[in-house]
């Protein structure tokens, strides 16, 4: 597979960026409240299989920083690591859903998948679905879905 251009990259990323300062999925109380553990799909999309998958990795991780967290992201062909910075979600199927292309299967992208520690999972606060990934780059992700081709 060809690698993407400095340009590219930027690109498939998009301009919308997570925010890497606030807080980690270890401590989503301290943002949502308590109830965030005992009813997560308040604070979903409302899609229950995306919900279900959030809610298991989010109640995993509660407390512990260097809990294993399971992330995953859709992405271009050729592009093989999941970066500092990167939009990242605890549910495959969400991720998966993002790499669908609209006409074409053939031409749906890869999901990445890599486990890595609870503090390295960050949100901005909309919901328990997307978060931001802030920890060192993970060079050769996992493909957890081939997408199409």
């Amino acid at each position: 597979m060809p690698s993407l251009s400095p340009d590219q990259f930027t690109d498939y990323r998009g301009l919308h960026q997570p925010d890497l300062e606030g807080p980690a999925i270890h401590h989503m109380e301290d943002l949502f409240g308590g109830d965030v553990y005992t009813h997560p799909h308040f604070y979903g999309h409302g899609e229950k299989a995306h919900d279900r998958e959030a809610s298991r990795a989010l109640r995993s991780a509660k407390g512990n920083p260097d809990a294993p967290v399971n992330i995953y992201r859709a992405a271009p062909h050729g592009v093989t690591s999941i970066n500092t910075g990167d939009w990242v979600t605890t549910s495959p199927t969400y991720a998966r859903s993002h790499g669908l292309h609209a006409d074409d299967p053939s031409q749906d992208w890869p999901t990445l998948h890599a486990q890595v520690p609870a503090k390295h999972v960050r949100t901005g606060g909309n919901d328990i679905i997307e978060w931001g990934y802030s920890g060192p780059t993970v060079e050769k992700a996992r493909v957890h879905h081939p997408g199409g081709r």
